[in-house]
């Protein structure tokens, strides 16, 4: 299991986001808050959508962001059955 990822915090820019992306193979990036808990998430193409709507690189990513994202824990993962 990976523990060493990448993520931006909630005041981060699109232009940190846009970097991020351009430098790696990643899809989505989680978002966290000052206390490192997990808020979010930003994808590619919420960037592009945002970039399309004229959104500064300078805007916080956090009005883009995926909100209330969907956590799964590995003890929490169920084996899936095949027929």
């Amino acid at each position: 299991m990976t523990t060493n990822f990448s993520f931006l915090k909630t005041h981060s820019s699109f232009r940190e986001a846009v970097l991020y992306f351009h430098q790696s193979k990643v899809g989505i990036l989680p978002v966290v808050d000052e206390q490192n808990q997990l808020v979010g998430a930003i994808t590619r193409y919420s960037v592009f959508r945002a970039l399309l709507e004229d959104i500064s690189l300078d805007s916080a990513v956090f009005t883009h962001m995926i909100r209330e994202p969907v956590t799964l824990f590995e003890d929490e993962v169920k084996p899936r059955l095949h027929s």
